[in-house]
């Protein structure tokens, strides 16, 4: 096999951290476009990392990961901030040369 059959076969994974306040009006629309850059060569691991969200954030987080086994949600018992969400997410790569 050359190498070049040998590099279109491999998969990657990306993890993607979705930081989510507040963001019932706008959560659905983000997940979609991050699902819609996914092919043969690329798979996901999406990751919604809610500050403790007032509004229904959590609740359609929660049914996208439903659907999706790609979604994971993570849930701060309290709001910590935006650099605080991003930083302490659990972030896997799979990425390999």
């Amino acid at each position: 096999m050359s190498d070049e059959s040998n590099i279109r076969k491999r998969t990657h994974k990306l993890s993607v951290i979705i930081p989510c306040y507040n963001e019932m009006a706008t959560l659905r629309r983000c997940v979609a476009n991050v699902i819609n850059i996914a092919n043969d060569s690329l798979t996901l691991e999406i990751i919604i990392v809610d500050d403790h969200s007032a509004d229904e954030s959590p609740s359609i987080a929660n049914g996208l990961s439903a659907q999706h086994e790609e979604i994971r949600v993570l849930r701060h018992p309290r709001n910590v901030g935006k650099g605080a969400n991003q930083s302490n997410s659990r972030v896997r790569s799979d990425l390999s040369r």
